[in-house]
Protein backbone atom coordinates (compact mmCIF):
# COMPACT_ATOMS: atom_id res chain seq x y z
CA UNK A 1 0.00 0.00 0.00
CA UNK A 2 1.44 3.52 -0.57
CA UNK A 3 -0.34 6.91 0.34
CA UNK A 4 0.12 10.27 -0.28
CA UNK A 5 1.22 12.97 -3.39
CA UNK A 6 0.26 10.98 -6.83
CA UNK A 7 1.35 13.65 -9.12
CA UNK A 8 3.76 11.40 -11.01
CA UNK A 9 2.15 8.10 -10.67
CA UNK A 10 4.36 7.06 -7.67
CA UNK A 11 1.74 5.79 -5.96
CA UNK A 12 1.44 2.98 -8.40
CA UNK A 13 -2.30 2.80 -8.60
CA UNK A 14 -2.66 2.94 -12.47
CA UNK A 15 -3.88 6.59 -11.84
CA UNK A 16 -2.47 10.12 -11.00
CA UNK A 17 -4.68 10.56 -7.91
CA UNK A 18 -3.49 11.49 -4.84
CA UNK A 19 -4.60 9.63 -1.49
CA UNK A 20 -4.13 10.35 2.28
CA UNK A 21 -5.19 6.73 3.29
CA UNK A 22 -3.30 3.85 2.01
CA UNK A 23 -3.93 2.28 -1.45
CA UNK A 24 -3.18 -0.83 -3.13
CA UNK A 25 -0.25 -0.84 -5.86
CA UNK A 26 -1.72 -2.29 -8.76
CA UNK A 27 -0.66 -6.00 -9.48
CA UNK A 28 2.32 -6.31 -7.19
CA UNK A 29 2.64 -9.50 -5.49
CA UNK A 30 5.11 -11.37 -3.18
CA UNK A 31 7.27 -7.93 -2.35
CA UNK A 32 10.02 -8.39 0.47
CA UNK A 33 10.89 -4.91 0.60
CA UNK A 34 10.40 -1.36 -0.77
CA UNK A 35 11.87 1.94 -0.95
CA UNK A 36 10.34 5.31 -1.86
CA UNK A 37 12.71 8.04 -3.61
CA UNK A 38 12.44 11.28 -3.04
CA UNK A 39 11.92 12.17 -6.25
CA UNK A 40 8.42 11.25 -6.83
CA UNK A 41 9.42 7.26 -7.62
CA UNK A 42 8.96 4.05 -5.56
CA UNK A 43 10.71 0.26 -5.78
CA UNK A 44 9.55 -2.58 -4.71
CA UNK A 45 12.26 -6.14 -4.61
CA UNK A 46 10.51 -8.99 -5.08
CA UNK A 47 10.49 -12.29 -3.55
CA UNK A 48 12.85 -13.62 -6.64
CA UNK A 49 15.51 -11.35 -6.87
CA UNK A 50 14.35 -9.22 -9.65
CA UNK A 51 12.19 -5.71 -8.88
CA UNK A 52 9.30 -3.64 -10.18
CA UNK A 53 9.55 0.65 -9.96
CA UNK A 54 6.81 2.95 -10.92
CA UNK A 55 6.92 6.70 -10.66
CA UNK A 56 8.50 9.29 -12.57
CA UNK A 57 11.24 7.91 -14.85
CA UNK A 58 12.68 11.56 -16.34
CA UNK A 59 16.25 9.96 -15.98
CA UNK A 60 15.40 6.65 -16.55
CA UNK A 61 15.28 5.74 -12.15
CA UNK A 62 12.35 3.02 -12.89
CA UNK A 63 15.31 0.75 -14.82
CA UNK A 64 12.80 -0.06 -17.86
CA UNK A 65 14.60 1.09 -20.59
CA UNK A 66 12.54 4.25 -20.96
CA UNK A 67 13.38 7.62 -19.52
CA UNK A 68 12.06 11.08 -20.81
CA UNK A 69 11.68 14.38 -19.88
CA UNK A 70 7.48 14.09 -18.18
CA UNK A 71 7.38 9.55 -18.59
CA UNK A 72 5.74 8.19 -15.71
CA UNK A 73 4.39 5.12 -15.35
CA UNK A 74 1.39 5.19 -12.51
CA UNK A 75 1.91 1.27 -12.47
CA UNK A 76 5.03 -0.81 -11.69
CA UNK A 77 7.58 -1.88 -14.31
CA UNK A 78 10.27 -4.42 -14.12
CA UNK A 79 13.58 -3.47 -13.64
CA UNK A 80 15.26 -4.73 -16.88
CA UNK A 81 17.98 -7.60 -16.44
CA UNK A 82 18.28 -7.38 -12.98
CA UNK A 83 17.98 -10.80 -11.10
CA UNK A 84 19.38 -12.27 -7.74
CA UNK A 85 18.48 -8.79 -6.20
CA UNK A 86 18.86 -8.65 -2.37
CA UNK A 87 18.20 -5.21 -1.29
CA UNK A 88 17.26 -2.07 -3.40
CA UNK A 89 17.30 2.05 -2.48
CA UNK A 90 14.99 4.33 -4.18
CA UNK A 91 17.36 7.89 -4.24
CA UNK A 92 16.14 11.21 -3.68
CA UNK A 93 17.46 12.60 -6.66
CA UNK A 94 15.84 10.43 -9.68
CA UNK A 95 18.08 6.96 -9.12
CA UNK A 96 17.86 3.22 -7.92
CA UNK A 97 20.51 1.23 -6.74
CA UNK A 98 19.73 -2.48 -5.79
CA UNK A 99 22.54 -4.72 -4.27
CA UNK A 100 23.17 -8.41 -5.18
CA UNK A 101 23.09 -11.62 -3.66
CA UNK A 102 27.16 -12.02 -4.60
CA UNK A 103 27.38 -8.25 -3.16
CA UNK A 104 28.09 -6.89 -6.08
CA UNK A 105 25.71 -3.82 -6.92
CA UNK A 106 23.87 -2.21 -10.04
CA UNK A 107 22.16 1.56 -10.11
CA UNK A 108 20.28 3.11 -13.05
CA UNK A 109 18.97 6.53 -13.39
CA UNK A 110 20.13 10.02 -13.11
CA UNK A 111 24.16 10.09 -12.94
CA UNK A 112 25.40 13.50 -13.64
CA UNK A 113 27.65 13.25 -10.77
CA UNK A 114 28.54 9.17 -11.23
CA UNK A 115 25.87 8.64 -8.55
CA UNK A 116 25.66 5.22 -10.61
CA UNK A 117 29.24 4.21 -10.40
CA UNK A 118 30.00 2.76 -13.35
CA UNK A 119 32.94 5.22 -14.48
CA UNK A 120 30.54 7.33 -16.64
CA UNK A 121 28.30 10.51 -16.04
CA UNK A 122 25.64 9.40 -18.49
CA UNK A 123 22.06 8.83 -17.34
CA UNK A 124 21.47 5.10 -17.47
CA UNK A 125 17.49 3.73 -18.09
CA UNK A 126 18.42 -0.36 -17.35
CA UNK A 127 20.84 -1.33 -14.55
CA UNK A 128 24.62 -0.24 -14.36
CA UNK A 129 27.11 -2.59 -12.33
CA UNK A 130 28.85 -0.50 -9.94
CA UNK A 131 32.77 -0.69 -10.90
CA UNK A 132 34.82 -2.49 -8.16
CA UNK A 133 32.85 -3.05 -5.73
CA UNK A 134 32.76 -6.59 -4.11
CA UNK A 135 32.00 -7.97 -0.46
CA UNK A 136 28.96 -5.26 -0.03
CA UNK A 137 26.47 -5.73 2.21
CA UNK A 138 24.17 -2.40 2.37
CA UNK A 139 23.77 -0.14 -0.57
CA UNK A 140 21.70 3.27 0.23
CA UNK A 141 20.89 6.29 -2.32
CA UNK A 142 21.25 9.78 -1.90
CA UNK A 143 20.56 12.76 -3.72
CA UNK A 144 23.62 13.05 -6.10
CA UNK A 145 25.71 10.20 -4.21
CA UNK A 146 25.35 6.38 -3.27
CA UNK A 147 27.43 4.47 -0.42
CA UNK A 148 27.87 0.76 0.45
CA UNK A 149 28.70 -0.95 3.58
CA UNK A 150 31.25 -3.57 3.32
CA UNK A 151 31.35 -7.26 4.92
CA UNK A 152 34.41 -5.83 6.62
CA UNK A 153 32.57 -2.76 8.46
CA UNK A 154 34.12 -0.39 6.26
CA UNK A 155 32.10 1.88 3.51
CA UNK A 156 32.83 3.08 -0.59
CA UNK A 157 31.04 5.87 -1.66
CA UNK A 158 30.62 7.55 -4.92
CA UNK A 159 28.69 10.37 -7.09
CA UNK A 160 28.75 14.03 -6.15
CA UNK A 161 31.39 15.14 -3.59
CA UNK A 162 30.66 18.93 -3.24
CA UNK A 163 29.74 19.07 0.29
CA UNK A 164 32.01 15.85 1.40
CA UNK A 165 29.67 13.63 1.20
CA UNK A 166 31.43 10.69 -0.07
CA UNK A 167 33.98 11.13 3.21
CA UNK A 168 37.36 10.62 1.44
CA UNK A 169 38.66 13.25 2.81
CA UNK A 170 38.19 15.51 -0.81
CA UNK A 171 35.44 17.51 -2.41
CA UNK A 172 35.93 16.27 -5.98
CA UNK A 173 32.97 14.03 -7.43
CA UNK A 174 34.19 10.25 -8.30
CA UNK A 175 31.74 8.27 -10.62
CA UNK A 176 33.41 5.22 -8.88
CA UNK A 177 33.76 3.64 -5.67
CA UNK A 178 35.84 5.72 -3.76
CA UNK A 179 36.99 4.37 0.25
CA UNK A 180 35.57 6.46 3.03
CA UNK A 181 38.56 7.16 5.46
CA UNK A 182 38.57 7.18 9.07
CA UNK A 183 35.44 4.43 9.53
CA UNK A 184 35.53 0.50 10.41
CA UNK A 185 33.11 -1.41 12.43
CA UNK A 186 30.31 0.05 10.93
CA UNK A 187 26.79 -1.84 10.72
CA UNK A 188 24.20 0.41 8.96
CA UNK A 189 24.99 3.20 6.21
CA UNK A 190 22.19 5.55 5.07
CA UNK A 191 22.79 8.83 2.39
CA UNK A 192 20.84 11.85 3.01
CA UNK A 193 20.94 15.06 0.64
CA UNK A 194 24.34 15.59 0.22
CA UNK A 195 25.39 14.20 3.43
CA UNK A 196 25.68 10.38 4.39
CA UNK A 197 25.78 8.66 8.13
CA UNK A 198 26.69 5.29 9.42
CA UNK A 199 26.33 3.60 12.54
CA UNK A 200 28.83 1.47 14.39
CA UNK A 201 28.75 -1.62 16.56
CA UNK A 202 29.12 -0.13 19.20
CA UNK A 203 26.40 1.81 19.05
CA UNK A 204 27.65 4.82 18.14
CA UNK A 205 27.73 6.95 14.53
CA UNK A 206 29.33 9.02 12.61
CA UNK A 207 28.42 11.49 9.95
CA UNK A 208 29.96 13.42 7.04
CA UNK A 209 29.33 15.58 4.14
CA UNK A 210 26.89 19.10 4.54
CA UNK A 211 26.23 20.35 7.91
CA UNK A 212 24.12 23.36 7.37
CA UNK A 213 21.81 22.36 9.33
CA UNK A 214 23.61 20.27 12.06
CA UNK A 215 22.57 17.00 10.34
CA UNK A 216 26.15 15.31 11.03
CA UNK A 217 24.70 15.33 14.96
CA UNK A 218 28.63 16.95 15.77
CA UNK A 219 27.30 20.27 17.34
CA UNK A 220 28.40 22.04 14.55
CA UNK A 221 27.18 23.20 11.36
CA UNK A 222 30.49 23.70 9.65
CA UNK A 223 30.61 20.58 6.47
CA UNK A 224 33.34 17.57 7.35
CA UNK A 225 34.66 15.60 4.09
CA UNK A 226 35.58 13.03 6.24
CA UNK A 227 33.55 11.09 8.92
CA UNK A 228 32.85 12.61 12.76
CA UNK A 229 31.43 11.19 15.50
CA UNK A 230 27.25 12.49 16.45
CA UNK A 231 27.62 13.98 20.11
CA UNK A 232 26.26 11.75 22.91
CA UNK A 233 24.71 8.99 20.91
CA UNK A 234 25.08 5.58 22.23
CA UNK A 235 22.79 2.37 22.26
CA UNK A 236 22.26 2.97 18.59
CA UNK A 237 20.97 -0.05 16.89
CA UNK A 238 19.60 1.22 13.32
CA UNK A 239 20.48 4.84 11.91
CA UNK A 240 18.62 6.52 8.75
CA UNK A 241 19.31 9.82 6.71
CA UNK A 242 16.99 11.51 4.58
CA UNK A 243 16.83 15.46 2.96
CA UNK A 244 18.40 17.47 5.99
CA UNK A 245 18.25 15.38 8.99
CA UNK A 246 19.05 11.88 10.32
CA UNK A 247 17.58 9.36 13.09
CA UNK A 248 18.28 6.94 14.79
CA UNK A 249 16.74 3.91 17.04
CA UNK A 250 17.71 2.91 19.81
CA UNK A 251 18.35 -0.55 21.80
CA UNK A 252 15.56 0.26 24.40
CA UNK A 253 13.23 1.54 21.81
CA UNK A 254 13.33 5.06 22.06
CA UNK A 255 14.45 7.12 18.96
CA UNK A 256 16.79 10.58 18.75
CA UNK A 257 17.05 12.83 15.54
CA UNK A 258 18.88 16.36 14.26
CA UNK A 259 19.62 18.42 11.66
CA UNK A 260 16.68 20.18 9.86
CA UNK A 261 13.71 20.71 11.78
CA UNK A 262 11.82 23.27 9.88
CA UNK A 263 9.01 20.73 9.66
CA UNK A 264 9.00 18.99 12.44
CA UNK A 265 10.91 16.05 11.57
CA UNK A 266 12.52 15.28 14.70
CA UNK A 267 9.97 15.27 16.91
CA UNK A 268 10.79 16.93 19.88
CA UNK A 269 7.85 19.22 19.96
CA UNK A 270 9.80 22.12 18.87
CA UNK A 271 10.78 23.69 14.66
CA UNK A 272 14.15 24.03 15.89
CA UNK A 273 17.50 22.32 14.05
CA UNK A 274 19.32 20.57 16.34
CA UNK A 275 23.16 19.56 15.60
CA UNK A 276 23.14 17.27 18.14
CA UNK A 277 20.72 14.24 18.63
CA UNK A 278 17.44 15.32 20.62
CA UNK A 279 14.77 12.70 21.62
CA UNK A 280 11.81 12.22 19.95
CA UNK A 281 8.99 12.47 22.32
CA UNK A 282 6.50 10.20 22.94
CA UNK A 283 7.41 7.24 21.45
Amino acid sequence: RCWGDNTYGQLGTGNTTSSTTPVAVSGLSNVVAISAGGYRHTCALLADGTARCWGDNTYGELGNGAGCWGCISNVPVVVSGLNNAKSISAGNGGLTCALLADGTAKCWGGNTYGALGNGKNSDAYTPVTVSSLTNATQISAGWDHTCALLATGKAKCWGGNGFGQLGNASQEDHNKPVNVVSLSNATNISAGFHFTCALLANGTAKCWGNNASGQLGNAATTNSSSPVAVTGLAKATMITSHGDHTCALLANSTAKCWGNNTSGELGNATTTNASTPVSVVGL
